[in-house]
């Protein structure tokens, strides 16, 4: 099930939080209820009475659990709440109904490995604060102990404060483990373990997420692919209401009709077998030009001569070459003439289509980035198109929340990477779909 709470997008599944993520950056990768034996074996829970509802900026879930197994009977409540001012809390209250050994019953926290290296500033249970460190190399014990609360930053702009309640919380760092991420869990290792728990024991701990914005960033001028809606007034209007700085247009013929729209179009030229005759036929005067993207067809990367010909014919525009395909095209071929930049397109379901893969794939949009960056120095880098689907392929998901919460999680990356530009979705998609025209209305996140 997938979630939003403010700037917040997660999943619920089988009672855990996962991939809390804001700003295109993961901050939590898992919040989850742990009974575990006097053996460290996890004792399985079955899930009754589960209620949910959800809307575009909070929700909120509420269950039974019950653990009935090896002579170990324990069953809780639990309550799970999202706002739109981006806090998420989870409540749990449970009651023991046989008399067992256990070395941890609550609340675990799972870190990603993101984290390395990251400062931390924890609250002791007295009120005190101190700085640590998630470290990079694996620590043998505790990296943090007697935590009431802790903040730390994990994407630029944005910090996440998580709060404890019910028990005293410590970290470990589970790669002695071989598992890839940080846990914070109640009960510390230095009191005695397995411990006696009687019937009728109760166990009510909390764990409340907070985002919290810790500066700002410039955003990245956005775009849209202009389709076949018509620009009649009604239409002109909703998108004026939009952060939209231009539209991509990928027929040149369609330039006056572009320009009704009045706003600046992004031209992208694909190349033929008569380039000179193509560039003649365009009337460069129909619309205001923000860029022009050349294409060559045959070409994984429009070559510096087709770029340099279409500079000469667009004289005070600038003019860059763009790769077709995905952005292995463009790492495969760096040869160009990249002095007014480069541009290339993405989407996240080239080999997994999943929700859990397409939203773990805004990770990649960074290093992506600073490969090109690499090669093509400091020329502006231009994200155009960007889609959600393969060209030509509806995707439902896209107009649902879903789709708006990974749309917000790229558009916070190319902010927070400082693209000059990206362009992405279509008017048509945007204009059919509340939750993204609110994305597109709104504060990008950054």
């Amino acid at each position: 099930m997938h979630l939003q709470a403010g700037e917040w997008a997660l999943e619920f599944r089988d009672g855990d939080l996962w991939h809390i993520r804001a700003a295109g950056a993961e901050a939590v990768e898992r919040i989850y209820f742990a009974l575990r034996d006097e053996n460290w074996g996890t004792v399985p829970f079955r899930i009754e009475g589960l209620s949910h509802g959800a809307g575009p900026d909070g929700f909120r879930i509420s269950f039974q659990a019950l653990h009935d197994s090896g002579g170990i009977r324990f069953q809780w409540r639990a309550v799970i709440e999202g706002k739109a001012e981006g806090t998420i809390r989870y409540t749990v209250a449970g009651e023991a109904l046989s008399a067992f050994r256990k070395n941890r019953i609550g609340l675990c926290v799972h870190h990603p490995l993101a984290c390395m290296g990251r400062e931390i500033v924890v609250t002791r249970p007295d009120g005190r604060s101190e700085k640590r460190v998630f470290p990079r190399l694996i620590s043998p014990h505790q990296p943090v102990l007697d935590i009431r609360s802790m903040r730390y930053g994990f994407a630029q702009g944005r910090e996440i404060d998580i709060a404890f309640s019910g028990d005293i919380w410590e970290m470990e760092d589970q790669r002695n483990w071989s598992d890839a991420n940080f846990k914070t869990y109640p009960t510390p290792l230095s009191l005695p373990f397995p411990a006696g728990v009687q019937p009728g024991a109760t166990v009510e701990q909390s764990v409340e997420l907070r985002l919290v914005h810790s500066g700002a960033v410039r955003q990245a001028p956005l775009g849209l692919v202009l389709d076949a809606v018509p620009p009649e007034p009604g239409n002109v209007e909703r998108l004026h209401r939009l952060k939209i700085s231009h539209l991509r247009l990928e027929d040149p013929a369609r330039l006056a009709e572009a320009a009704r729209w009045n706003l600046p179009v992004e031209l992208a030229l694909e190349l033929g077998d008569e380039p000179e005759r193509q560039l003649a036929a365009v009337d460069a005067s129909a619309a205001p030009l923000a860029r022009v993207i050349v294409y060559r067809r045959g070409e994984p990367v429009a070559s510096a001569v087709w770029v340099q010909m279409v500079r000469a014919r667009f004289a005070n525009v600038p003019v860059l070459p763009g790769a077709t395909g995905h952005f292995a095209e463009l790492n495969r071929n760096r040869a160009s003439d990249f002095s007014h930049g480069v541009a290339f397109g993405l989407h996240p379901q080239v080999h997994a289509f999943d929700d859990e893969s397409i939203m773990a794939n805004l990770a990649s949009h960074e290093s992506m980035i600073e490969t090109v960056r690499s090669f093509a120095g400091g020329s502006p880098l231009v994200l155009s198109p960007v889609r959600f689907a393969p060209p030509g392929v509806e995707d439902a998901r896209l107009g649902t929340a879903f789709g708006a919460a990974w749309t917000r999680g790229a558009l916070a990356n190319f902010s927070r990477l400082g693209v000059a530009s990206a362009t992405v979705h279509s008017v048509k998609a945007v204009l059919d779909a509340p939750p993204l025209e609110a994305v597109f209305a709104g504060d990008v996140p950054q």
